[in-house]
């Protein structure tokens, strides 16, 4: 409130309803007219310093009960604590803080009669898009609450971050008992490495694990509607591996990604995608990058969910994405997904980013017996062993080159990569969609 200066109380419009939500409202403790009224002086004082806020002024501001009410609410809860007590510990170590204490913090101190004032909301919420504070008012609302509040509201929005904090712990410790008891296999190491670098590096953002995919053109031509079942079907295919594999039990399901971009128009040779794709991993944003105007960006995630990014924002928003592997997307693909009902026939496309051959057109050709820069991989493989021969490690290459893993794929039906173990390479099965993956466990790689 420093840089505000001194001036005559200044009055609000009438219809102001930003006090409509105040729980003293809805619980007839004030009316909006009341705080209307009362507050252009609440913040005079702020302003002038003439004199402090009355411990009721302070209360009519920040939305807090009564004193009476609010410690009656605390002992309510079964708390011990003190007020000053249970704030102090919000802000400096909440784990010490009971669920109920914490709610009650994240409530204002309010309890949680959640019936109370229901009918004069609902009767609100018809004119308040009509009837909101004016810019300039809502600004004068929060400097006058923030100057008002000595640690309450920090201590509030901390309570409100412990408990959601506090709430995906038990989701993922569900999620890990859930998985880890069905398995009948050792998770692999390097998903539990994945998953704790994940967590460990960036614990309060999003960050992906995955791929980018490249959707060429004569693949886009079969129209929306295929590629949209498609997507799906190859969605749930991943998502269902993923609770079979380990993955769900470190809870990388949460973390996959496909990325997904439409291969400029008219390319179709391998050496200029691996130009589009080492812009986008090296991030500069180069004459060779994807950007809306090419065909924009599809995000495929076990949750559907889509964004509208540019290309290189999407990698850059996805460190774990790949960056010595793409995959395109072609009719082959579509096409074992889609027209033929076994798991083990699915298969896509993955294309070694660093491959050099000075011969392209052969290096392009599917019908080589010689490794020429890529490799079928078997679709659930993605999310499992392939992921885990391409990753990197220490000095940063592959734990697996993507000649040996080509060498590996030609013991394998359709020539598509399963294992470096040529005993599990040979497997194939009758597995669908409908009875799930029946291959049994031959060792974890």
């Amino acid at each position: 409130m420093d840089d505000m200066e001194p001036t005559s109380p200044i009055p609000f419009s009438n219809d102001t309803h930003y006090f409509a939500s105040y729980q003293r409202v809805l619980r007839g403790k004030d009316t909006i007219e009341n705080l209307v009224q009362a507050f252009p002086a609440l913040e005079q004082k702020l302003l002038t310093s003439s004199s402090p806020l009355t411990d009721h002024e302070t209360r009519q501001l920040l939305d807090l009960p009564d004193a009476n009410d609010e410690a009656e609410n605390i002992n309510r809860i079964g708390s011990s604590r003190p007020r000053e007590e249970l704030l102090s510990a919000a802000l400096s170590n909440p784990d010490l803080l009971s669920d109920e204490e914490l709610q009650l913090l994240s409530n204002g101190f309010w309890s949680e009669d959640n019936d109370i004032g229901q009918e004069e909301d609902l009767d609100l919420d018809a004119d308040m898009d009509d009837e909101t504070p004016t810019e300039e008012e809502q600004d004068r609302i929060d400097r006058a609450r923030e100057a008002a509040s000595h640690h309450e509201l920090e201590a509030f929005e901390k309570a409100t971050m412990a408990i959601i904090l506090r709430q995906n712990e038990r989701d993922d410790e569900q999620q890990r008992a859930h998985y880890r008891e069905r398995l009948n296999r050792p998770i692999p190491t390097w998903m539990e490495t994945l998953s704790h670098r994940i967590r460990a590096e960036f614990p309060m953002r999003n960050t992906y694990w995955g791929y980018v995919a490249f959707l060429d053109a004569d693949t886009r031509a079969l129209g929306e509607d295929k590629l949209d079942l498609f997507f799906s079907s190859m969605e749930s295919i991943l998502y269902a591996a993923m609770g079979n594999n380990g993955a769900c039990a470190c809870l990388l399901d949460r973390s996959w990604r496909l990325e997904v971009l439409n291969a400029p128009d008219g390319v179709g040779r391998y050496s200029h995608l691996r130009k589009v794709f080492r812009s986008l991993v090296d991030k500069d944003g180069g004459e060779e990058s994807l950007s809306l105007e090419d065909g924009g960006v599809m995000s495929v995630t076990p949750y559907g969910d889509d964004v509208g990014l540019s290309a290189v924002d999407a990698v850059k928003q996805a460190p774990g994405l790949l960056t010595n592997t793409f995959l395109v997307i072609d009719k082959t693909c579509v096409e074992s997904v889609l027209e033929q009902p076994f798991l083990d026939d699915m298969r896509i496309m993955a294309v070694d980013a660093d491959f050099v051959d000075d011969d392209d057109a052969a290096a392009s050709s599917k019908d080589n017996d010689t490794y020429q820069g890529w490799t079928w991989v078997r679709i659930e493989q993605l999310v499992n062993r392939f992921y885990g021969a391409r990753i990197r490690v220490e000095g940063n290459s592959p734990r697996v080159g993507m000649d040996e893993i080509w060498n590996a794929a030609q013991a394998s039906r359709n020539g598509a990569f399963v294992s470096m173990d040529p005993e599990v390479a040979r497997v194939w099965t009758e597995s669908t969609t409908m009875t799930g993956q029946e291959q049994p466990f031959y060792g974890v790689e």
